[in-house]
């Protein structure tokens, strides 16, 4: 039964990395124009969330969308996604000022040991099986400093059972240990989520990760320079 489950697993995370490496070219026309109000929320978010200065980490970090709004304001960010295709499309967005890095990895068992003041992450969430949406959050957790805060841009129960509601949001990360779990509409599509990780103690991480590490692109390792030993186990 163990294998069936990692066997399931590893299905599941092919697929998806397929599907994603051939939508890395589309990917910015289709959510950034035809969804309405996506880059609008996704700025919203960073721009509560993000301080001068903070670590940001951004899980399944796609194209960049949320790496690079954070990138203003803050001293360094690490994009980790599954796909080399949407990792490929983010970089050539980079310019050589920003402290912006991209890692391929499985958002499951994150390829970091650096801790974070922030871990972001967009819509990636949903297209995993919900029963490891909280295992992948744990994970978060995980790398994330004490009085850390970790934020989701993700969609609003009533367009579809595939989403949280904003009451399991609230009862998931509460569970986790997280507080000041704040869940925020955004117009008639969106919600943005936010909660702190307590400043002193820190959650315990409930689960055991069952993903393999994905080291698939070695440049974006070397392209973090002094800083891989920090943040690259």
């Amino acid at each position: 039964m163990r294998n069936a489950g990692r066997n399931v697993v590893s299905s599941h995370r092919g697929l998806t990395r397929l599907f994603y490496n051939a939508m890395g070219g589309l990917y910015d026309t289709l959510y950034h124009r035809l969804i309405r109000g996506y880059v609008d929320s996704a700025q919203t978010l960073m721009e509560d969330l993000v301080r001068e200065g903070d670590w940001v980490l951004d899980v399944g970090c796609g194209t960049g969308l949320l790496s690079y709004l954070a990138a203003p304001r803050a001293g360094r960010v690490v994009g980790v996604d599954l796909s080399v295709g949407m990792l490929q499309k983010a970089r050539r967005k980079r310019r050589s000022e920003q402290p912006v890095f991209f890692v391929n990895g499985d958002a499951l068992r994150l390829p970091i040991e650096a801790k974070f003041d922030c871990c972001v992450s967009a819509f990636m969430l949903v297209m995993l099986p919900r029963e490891l949406r909280w295992k992948t959050i744990a994970e978060m957790e995980r790398l994330l400093k004490p009085g850390g805060r970790i934020a989701f841009l993700t969609s609003r129960e009533e367009f579809g059972a595939q989403w949280e509601s904003a009451e399991e949001w609230r009862e998931g990360l509460k569970s986790l240990g997280f507080t000041q779990v704040r869940v925020i509409e955004k117009g008639d599509v969106f919600l943005n989520v936010v909660a702190l990780k307590p400043a002193e103690g820190g959650v315990e991480s409930r689960f055991m990760s069952t993903a393999s590490l994905v080291h698939e692109d070695e440049e974006d390792l070397s392209a973090l320079g002094e800083g891989v030993p920090a943040l690259v186990s």
